[in-house]
């Protein structure tokens, strides 16, 4: 087997929590094909179908397949939390952002004083917390966070309001880390460190990144030949704005309406 030999890794999504990894990926797999598919017409989880759910995961994991990817980086917490058993079910190595950020924050941090940055239905489903080993935990409610970064509202003064706000819950208390459940809240590092200075936000994109590099090449070299590419796959349109907030790197867009091209930068 070739050692050096290109990969194709497939990363699925619900929403664009988790689209700045791309960012990441790009720049370590520059000669790798990285194929990503969200679905964006789901916008509230509180009272979701979770078969209506299930089916379109496995759509999109089964597209995702027919490009022969090498591994799927499951980055859409509430995928792991209603449809790991179909995930599961299929012949491919899987990456996914639950276990590998309780993972690192329990190696990297444990019995520290955490600060977990969610939205009220993932803390709700308590599939991080109650798996931190900790010293003392405090959740932040991160909806309205969540819908400013859909926007594409960073390093303005909402995002700085909205950001202080979120941290009052951390108000006079002693904390050492931040773990964002989405990706795109590292988006908001700026703001963050503006009111807690000295608080390690948790570096998910990095952690499942280095994690894809272990699974994919072990110890062999990334490949120094070949024109990586970065497709991403959504069913709704994304306009530029939020998209130039969120991606620093080279993509197509291929809006799944029939397939067709959306867009290139």
């Amino acid at each position: 087997m070739d050692k050096v030999a290109n990969k194709k890794i497939g990363v699925i999504d619900m929403g664009l929590g988790g689209l700045p990894i791309l960012n990441n990926l790009k720049n370590v797999f520059k000669n790798d094909d990285i194929f990503y598919i969200t679905d964006l017409t789901i916008t509230n989880y509180d009272n979701i179908d979770i078969d209506f759910l299930n089916i379109l995961v496995k759509k999109n994991i089964d597209l995702l397949l027919e490009k022969n990817i090498d591994l799927l980086l499951v980055i859409s917490d509430t995928i792991v939390e209603y449809c790991m058993e179909l995930v599961n079910s299929y012949s491919i190595p899987i990456i996914q952002i639950v276990e590998e950020t309780i993972d690192y924050v329990n190696e990297q941090f444990e019995y520290k004083n955490l600060a977990f940055m969610a939205c009220n239905n993932m803390i709700e489903a308590n599939i991080y917390q109650k798996n931190f080993r900790y010293n003392h935990l405090y959740t932040l409610v991160a909806d309205d966070m969540d819908k400013l970064l859909y926007e594409g509202k960073t390093k303005t003064s909402e995002s700085f309001a909205q950001t202080r706000a979120c941290l009052l819950a951390t108000a006079k208390k002693d904390i050492d880390v931040i773990i964002p459940s989405k990706i795109h809240f590292l988006l908001l590092k700026t703001e963050i460190y503006e009111f807690l200075k000295n608080v390690i936000v948790v570096p998910i994109d990095e952690v499942l990144t280095t994690k894809v590099i272990e699974s994919l090449y072990k110890k062999n070299p990334l490949p120094q030949k070949g024109k990586g590419k970065v497709i991403i796959h959504i069913n709704k349109s994304i306009s530029d704005k939020v998209l130039s907030k969120y991606l620093n790197i080279k993509y197509k867009i291929i809006l799944e309406e029939g397939g067709k091209e959306y867009g290139k930068k």
